[in-house]
């Protein structure tokens, strides 16, 4: 499917976000070069940020001469992210704020005999239902869902192709939890996700190749 405008300016606004939540604080200078967008797309996505109060300005740097930079750093009270793990055994969620700090978890077991897809989005729903009322925060706050699903998945569909200890084959995982999950979702699998996570922000972090053993 062909990206609109809008789907490059969104995707372009949640890259500079991921990279300020990730290089806090930092400059309009440093997010153009992190991203390869230019300073004027940098300078209006900031903008658009601010005024959702997702950033916040936290003053400049040190100069040794010429215009000092200004700094944006994360709001961590500015939205929240939810991960779901799911395992064989279990459904594990977290709740976060945008400063990665943890403010909720929830646990659901899976039980043998419960790995239909529609009782694996029960217990998925339930627990991202229960961090949301633990934290006590609005849903429009959610900005997403990240969900690890074991096996074959494709992220542009949300389909788990194959998820061989359930037997799944071609099953549209994300179609069935948006029946239940009003926010947002990403789908992927978990060594995948694992090293997603430490290139953006473990021991991978500034690395050009990275492998990730599980």
């Amino acid at each position: 499917m062909k990206r609109t405008s809008r789907d490059i300016r969104t995707a372009n606004r949640y890259e500079v976000l991921r990279q300020i939540i990730a290089e806090s604080p930092t400059s309009r200078q440093e997010l153009a070069a992190a991203t390869g967008l230019s300073l004027a797309t940098v300078a209006t996505l900031v903008g658009e940020l601010l005024d959702l109060r997702m950033i916040t300005e936290v003053g400049f740097e040190d100069s040794a001469g010429g215009r000092p930079r200004g700094l944006v750093a994360v709001n961590s009270s500015g939205g929240a992210l939810i991960g779901v793990d799911i395992a064989e055994t279990y459904v594990h969620v977290e709740l976060f704020d945008l400063g990665l700090n943890v403010l909720a978890r929830a646990e659901e077991d899976v039980r043998a005999g419960e790995s239909l897809p529609e009782q694996v989005v029960g217990h998925v729903a339930a627990a991202v239902g229960s961090v949301v009322t633990q934290a006590g925060i609005e849903g429009a706050r959610v900005l997403g869902v990240g969900v690890s699903v074991p096996g074959q998945v494709d992220r542009a569909t949300g389909i788990s192709e194959y998820a061989p200890n359930w037997d799944w084959h071609d099953v549209p995982l994300a179609d069935l939890l948006t029946e239940h999950i009003a926010y947002p979702l990403y789908l992927d699998n978990p060594l995948r996700a694992s090293a997603v996570a430490e290139l953006w922000f473990g021991a991978a972090r500034g690395r050009g190749n990275a492998v990730v053993v599980n």
